[in-house]
Order: structure tokens, then sequence, then C-alpha cells
């Protein structure tokens, strides 16, 4: 269970980092800088918790299926709101700013840095709860600042960007859709025995399903913008 919760948790930090290499890098710094605080703030209550107790709450379907479905309201909102944003800007008509709440982070970037504060301090019992604290606040800022940055040299055009966020949406869509059904098979199984973990299998099970999807939509894509091409540099 552990392995589907960092994945869709890494999903959502991939995610936002990919959002926010949209924005002027001031705003996207100013957001990491934020959220280091995090660790610090909740270090006493993440101290007193397990990393089992955090998982079974996390796992639990109720749970599982309240943060999902944030995240596809969240990547549902982002894709009508990204898309209206983005005709605007290729149209050359003004920009409302109010459609750049769609740039905005995931919801589960938070849960995020928390848990990795519970690995840590799980995993690392014999440093001070104080110290993990603030190598991980340091690390969200170097990380995710960082990683916005490393996004612009890989693609150092928006509409690569653009395209790569879009891609993205959808991977993330898919995995908080199917995620807790995945988990919910994962808590009804009972064959230890099973030459391959069941983790693994749904997992690969996801990414096929993820990437055929994606094909899909790439291919529709580039379709579009063929056809697009070719009517604004049609010979009169």
């Amino acid at each position: 269970m552990t392995l589907f919760i960092i994945v869709i948790l890494a999903a959502a930090l991939i995610e936002s980092m990919l959002r926010l290499s949209l924005v002027p890098r001031f705003w996207n710094w100013l957001v990491f800088l934020l959220a280091a605080p995090l660790p610090l703030l909740f270090r006493q209550r993440i101290g007193s918790a397990s990393l089992a107790e955090l998982n079974r709450f996390l796992s639990s379907a109720e749970n599982l299926e309240s943060w999902c479905a944030l995240v596809v309201i969240q990547e549902l909102l982002v894709l009508l709101i990204g898309s209206a944003l983005l005709k605007e800007y290729v149209l050359g008509e003004k920009l409302k700013r109010w459609k750049f709440a769609a740039l905005l982070p995931s919801v589960l970037l938070p849960v995020g840095i928390l848990y990795a504060e519970v690995l840590l301090f799980n995993h690392f019992v014999f440093v001070e709860f104080r110290t993990l604290a603030i190598l991980l606040a340091i690390g969200v800022v170097v990380v995710g600042g960082g990683g916005g940055e490393l996004l612009r040299l890989i693609f150092r055009d928006r509409f690569g960007r653009v395209r790569a966020v879009m891609n993205f949406e959808w991977i993330l869509l898919l995995l908080a859709i199917f995620l807790p059904v995945a988990a919910s098979g994962r808590l009804a199984q009972d064959a230890p025995s099973s030459v391959v973990p069941f983790d693994f299998v749904v997992i690969g099970v996801l990414v096929l399903i993820v990437g055929i999807v994606m094909a899909i939509f790439t291919v529709i894509g580039k379709y579009k913008e063929r056809k697009f091409y070719e009517h604004h540099h049609r010979n009169p």
C-alpha cells in the first residue's frame, strides 16, 4: 500500500512543478518557500505518529476515495480552465487573471511533504526530529524550485511545457480514478504466496492504461495541430 501512496504523491509533485514552470520564476520559488515550513510546523504531531498508522489512515477506503476525489475535481477544473486560458493566449485575447488558478500546485503537495517527513522519521530514528525537519524543509525548496528550473531547461519552448502539463494532467487524473479501485483490490486479495507482488502488478496495469490513453490523446493532438497549421497556412 505504501507504493500506491508514494506513486500518486510523486505524480502530484511532478505535476505541481510542471504547472509552476509556466509562471514567472518568482512565483515558482515562492510557492515552495511557503511550503518549506510545513515539516517544522507539524514536527511534534508527525513525530508522535507511526508510518503504519499513517498508511492505515491514508489507505482506508473512505479516506483514499476522498483524497482521490479532490484530485479528480482539481484536475478536471485545471483541464477546463487551463484550456480556456490557453485559447485566450493563442488568440491574443485579454487573459482573465482568475484563470491562472489552473496553475496552482496540486492539493496533494502538502500531504506529500508531510508523508515524506513521516518516512524520514521512521527510517532515520537515530537522527533528531528537528534536524530531519530542517533538512526536509531545505529539500522542499531545492527539489521544488530546482525541479521547476530543470523542467524549463528540458522544455525550453513554452508550448512544450503546456503540452507536458496537459499530458501529465491526464496521468494524474487516471491515477486518481483507478487508484482507489486498485487499493481496494489490494486490501481484498489474500494471496501472499504470489510470485509477483500484487502492488507491482497493479502499478504495471495502471501504467499500461495510462500509456494507452496518453498515446491516443497524443495522436489526436498531433492531428489537430496539423489541421490547425494547414488551415492557417493555406494558400489563398
